[in-house]
């Protein structure tokens, strides 16, 4: 049985555009109403998980940077440094096309940035020499600690409202929700990532927010 939803936001409880949808929010209300757990964990930061949160009326944690801190009920938990995102920023602006993004200025353990497509590669390698991550998440890049990812959101959870795996569904669309599809038994993909459609336990019809309802249909949720 299905006790806790852990969701991606960008791309999954909106449409392609961001555009929160409607449908996407009943449907997690309905699924609180009957005593589920849902959390979201997002690329994006503390100021927009709260308010998220709150506007959504979530039962769980909302967890901001990949999994790096959460946000409940008004407090804030940081498990991760941004010393070392913020200086991997600062090296690849030197020598590549990459720029920070304007949420920077609300990181606690992370960063984001954009770059041209031809400097993905060089990127990827530089930041295997250095030690940290990077992931995109369809909508921005983001450099990471080890160990920082949604997979660390899925077993903080698990160790929160002590949950076996099999009693949580996860459900995204891009390459950051691939680690918590590692961890999951109760998968669903609403995106068209074709690894993370393979890694996925079902792939929806319907893309992005009408997947994510969709979803909770297929698992008897709603």
């Amino acid at each position: 049985m299905i006790r806790l939803i852990l969701s991606d936001v960008d791309g999954t409880i909106t449409h392609r555009d961001r555009r929160i949808d409607v449908a996407a929010i009943e449907a997690i209300r309905k699924a609180i109403g009957r005593g589920i757990l849902v959390s979201l964990v997002s690329g994006n930061v503390i100021p927009v998980m709260y308010g998220l949160e709150v506007f959504i009326g979530l039962n769980a944690p909302a967890f901001a940077e990949n999994g790096g801190c959460y946000i409940m009920k008004e407090h804030v938990e940081a498990f991760f440094s941004k010393e070392k995102p913020e200086e991997f920023l600062r090296h690849i602006e030197r020598i590549t096309s990459a720029y920070g993004i304007f949420s920077n200025a609300w990181r606690l353990t992370s960063m984001g940035f954009g770059m041209r497509e031809d400097d993905e590669e060089r990127v990827r390698e530089e930041a295997k020499k250095f030690g940290v991550t990077v992931t995109n998440s369809g909508y921005s890049w983001h450099i990471l600690n080890p160990g920082q990812d949604k997979a660390f959101a899925f077993r903080k959870l698990m160790e929160m409202y002590s949950l076996e795996k099999d009693e949580i569904l996860v459900i995204g669309d891009s390459e950051n929700d691939m680690p918590m599809f590692r961890e999951a038994v109760h998968s669903a993909c609403v995106g068209t990532n074709e690894v993370l459609m393979s890694m996925a336990e079902t792939v929806t019809s319907g893309k992005n927010s009408s997947g994510f309802v969709e979803a909770l249909g297929k698992y008897g949720i709603v």
